[in-house]
């Protein structure tokens, strides 16, 4: 909900039959008050804010993080980082909750009553969380997603187009003559976006003919960080498919794991196997050889969420927008043109 300066408070009282105190509280975010009373009095106080300027008071967010490990890697850190840039350049408040993937019973409404929150910002939330966002816009709690869509029409995200990246990497090794191209599977289950790297991968295989093999796509197996499973799925991938010329990983920390696979199998990067990952981590920069990537601008997305709720509050927006970003292939030193193409042309 908006909200102004000041409000009529006593008249907003009378026309919901409760205390001036219970407004109040309703105002300022406070719990117990009941649910029903709670949504009247919203609606009054959205219709007196309508038009009105920025009150300037701080928004309190609510950011869940649904986790199934107690691991804060690349893709999770560089979010919350630039969350934490916008908490440094703007007076805006964040309730971080680490959330257990198996918990049930999850009440987001509550939390956010009890933490004294406005707004909340999901990031890696399941089908339970998932339907718990649902049902804090039918309270017309602003929400955004972070790295994944919303379905939810007044629910917004900001993502990147995992897809489209995952069809222009595979797009660019094609380019350099590859006809073998391995892929490293995160655990799609969790991730909508991960499940459309994998799809994207496949779409690009048969648009530029590529050799179609389930063996080339390694599926993922529970580790104890994805950069050893990216080690063991890029060992289980060579020793099946040994004539692979590329991979492409779902994650930077993936294509880690894989360019140290390949060099325990004495396997060249990128003389042997041309690697691609996906993020661009500050560190693909700094491995060697640096890493040829597709950036899911993570400086950009928690950045403009938060952005995007603290307008929202402060009546600065109407809606919540839902951003879909271009993946664009940053090119590095992991890819060169397939060995086999080059003696094919000598």
């Amino acid at each position: 909900m908006a909200r102004t300066s000041s409000f009529n408070v006593k008249g907003i009282a009378q026309k919901t039959g409760v205390s001036t105190a219970t407004v109040s509280r309703v105002i300022n975010n406070h719990p117990g008050v009941n649910e029903a009373i709670r949504g009247k009095i919203l609606k009054l106080l959205k219709e007196e804010s309508s038009g009105s300027a920025r009150s300037g008071k701080p928004v309190k967010v609510l950011t869940v993080v649904e986790i199934d490990r107690p691991l804060v890697e690349g893709f999770l850190s560089g979010v919350l980082a630039s969350i934490a840039q916008y908490t440094l350049e703007h007076p805006i408040g964040i309730e971080l909750c680490f959330l257990p993937q198996e918990q049930k019973n999850v009440n987001f409404l509550k939390m956010l009553r009890d933490k004294r929150c406005e707004a909340v910002i999901g990031i890696f939330l399941g089908e339970r969380s998932m339907q718990q966002m649902n049902l804090l816009s039918k309270q017309e709690i602003p929400a955004m997603l972070v790295g994944e869509k919303a379905d939810d029409p007044l629910v917004g995200h900001v993502m990147v187009d995992s897809y489209q990246g995952a069809s222009c990497a595979v797009d660019y090794l094609a380019s350099l003559g590859h006809k073998r191209v391995g892929f490293l599977a995160n655990d799609i289950t969790r991730s909508q976006a991960l499940r459309l790297r994998l799809e994207g991968y496949k779409a690009s295989v048969i648009k530029n003919g590529l050799e179609q093999d389930e063996r080339l796509v390694v599926h993922h197996h529970p580790t104890r960080n994805t950069y050893e499973a990216g080690y063991l799925q890029t060992k289980e991938l060579l020793a099946t498919v040994p004539e692979v010329t590329a991979i492409f990983a779902s994650t930077d920390e993936m294509a880690y794991g894989a360019m140290r696979a390949c060099r325990d199998l004495n396997r060249t990067v990128p003389g042997d196997i041309s690697i691609v990952g996906f993020d661009d981590y500050p560190g693909s920069s700094y491995c060697l050889p640096a890493l040829t990537t597709v950036s899911s601008s993570l400086s950009d997305v928690g950045f403009e969420a938060v952005k995007y709720l603290d307008q929202y509050v402060n009546g600065l927006s109407s809606s919540l927008p839902k951003i879909e970003l271009e993946g664009v292939l940053v090119k590095r030193e992991s890819c060169q043109v397939c060995p086999a193409s080059v003696s094919t042309h000598l």
